[in-house]
């Protein structure tokens, strides 16, 4: 009997170390991948609104004076939203389209605010803050909703500039 369990603690054992060595290799690709991610997202999401990607790799106020990108993250069911959000600043005021970079909602329910899954948050592109508030909420994931509305909110009420490109 204790064979057995000195085996099995000793498996475990090696088996946390062989976990730990993966992660501790291979957290910085991790990282680097996601900012990736996130700047194809961007530049995506940029592209589609058909504005121009400042050159510089510090815009100035001019390379964006009608328009922002911000990071926003609202918490949802299984954990924080991340966003992108595009503010366009317009004769009839200031139009959002967001993009979700990560969550953790749970998969066929709470993750149709993936737009690569579900073109549910495309189809929100380019609303104002009175049609933002007013989105209907997704059966079943009424809370992911409101986490997606609570981020456009944040959005456009937050104050000063974010014009900055990621990696």
């Amino acid at each position: 009997m204790i064979k057995a369990i000195t085996a099995v603690f000793l498996l475990g054992l090696g088996v946390s170390f062989f976990l730990s060595l993966t992660n501790y290799y291979t957290q910085d690709k991790i990282a680097k991948n996601k900012i990736l991610h996130q700047s194809q997202i961007l530049r995506k999401l940029l592209m589609d609104h058909q504005i121009e990607i400042p050159e510089s790799a510090h815009p100035t106020r001019s390379d964006c004076s009608n328009w922002i990108i911000r990071k926003i993250e609202s918490p949802g069911y299984s954990g924080d939203i991340e966003s992108l959000a595009l503010i366009q600043f317009r004769q009839e005021g200031a139009v959002l389209s967001l993009r979700i970079i990560n969550h953790s909602e749970t998969p066929g329910i709470g993750d149709f605010i993936d737009h690569q899954k579900n073109p549910w948050i495309k189809k929100l592109d380019n609303k104002t803050k009175q049609e933002w508030s007013a989105i209907d909420m997704v059966s079943g994931a009424t809370i992911t909703s409101k986490a997606v509305r609570t981020i456009a909110m944040i959005s456009l009420e937050s104050e000063g500039d974010q014009c900055v490109l990621l990696g």
